[in-house]
């Protein structure tokens, strides 16, 4: 019974190498295991829920699960970095959709704040694919490793004010005319973060966040909504930018993205019943393991 088993499997693997074919250029594996299938839906699944739940396309996960995460359980790497950036890509933009249409549906969505974030960062997300395109490996786990730290710094700055006994949840923002900083200021900024999502393949949600909720004075909860229905539009500006570039291995991002977009409406749904503070302890928490495995794999790998 255990070899018929073992040959249907097999017959359905072979069956899958025609469908999915192997880029050598993009996947460090010589074939498909069952092992490694299903260790992609796990991390589509995993890392939909945690962008639904934190308000993040995700991309910073999934890099992180594809480069740091794999070669621990195979014990080779087996996609190369510039290739995960492009996964990434695909699995942010199903991600983002997914929470968004949730979001959307529960009337917790702006789409003035949606365009007025996410429009200047396409733009910047199309710019750092283009130009990250070439670089090595350790470069782009070094920017990783910059935004990781600058993300958990201005985190754990505002987790400590929260607990402060004066503070008090700012009311949800319904205009951009009750931003603190310049308008013109505040484009220049997404741009930016737009860069280092195209080179990272992530939606830039991690900066956007920050920039939303202590730099304009959003309650995070609405900061986290927002980005998420933003990061729908970099992800479309970062996944043509990696499309073009060829950095994207389309079997195996349409396997992750499938169910990352089941997580992602999970977790739009999840996020609801968690306080702010705890909210952001999670997200925090998160980023450190991240950044320690990216400094792990730069420096003693």
């Amino acid at each position: 019974m255990i070899s018929g088993y073992n040959t249907h499997a097999e017959t359905w693997l072979a069956g899958l190498q025609h469908l999915m074919p192997i880029d050598s250029h993009l996947l460090l594996i010589k074939e498909y295991t069952l092992a490694i299938l299903i260790f992609m839906a796990a991390s589509g699944l995993i890392v939909g829920f945690l962008s639904g739940f934190i308000g993040v396309a995700g991309g910073m996960f999934t890099v992180s699960f594809l480069v740091l995460l794999a070669p621990l359980m195979f014990g080779a790497d087996i996609i190369t970095v510039q290739a995960a950036t492009g996964v990434a890509a695909v699995q942010g933009l199903a991600s983002t959709i997914s929470g968004s249409i949730a979001h959307f549906r529960n009337k917790t969505l702006n789409l003035g704040f949606l365009w007025y974030f996410g429009l200047p960062s396409i733009l910047g997300s199309y710019i750092g694919t283009q130009w990250s395109a070439q670089w090595s490996r350790n470069t782009i786990l070094m920017v990783m490793a910059t935004l990781l730290a600058s993300a958990i710094y201005l985190g754990f700055k505002k987790y400590k004010a929260m607990g402060h006994p004066t503070f008090q949840t700012p009311e949800p923002l319904s205009s951009i005319d009750q931003f603190i900083w310049p308008h013109w200021s505040i484009q220049l900024v997404c741009i930016f973060i737009g860069v280092l999502s195209g080179i990272l393949g992530i939606g830039g949600a991690v900066l956007l966040v920050p920039l939303m909720s202590d730099g304009q004075g959003m309650p995070l909860r609405q900061a986290i909504i927002t980005a998420t229905g933003s990061v729908v539009l970099t992800s479309v500006g970062t996944l043509i930018g990696k499309w073009q570039a060829g950095l994207i291995p389309w079997e195996f991002s349409v396997v992750v993205s499938i169910l990352a977009f089941a997580g992602g409406w999970i977790g739009a749904k999840t996020q609801g019943k968690v306080g702010n503070r705890q909210l952001r302890m999670f997200h925090i928490g998160l980023m450190a393991l991240m950044l320690a495995e990216t400094i792990r794999k730069l420096f003693f790998s």
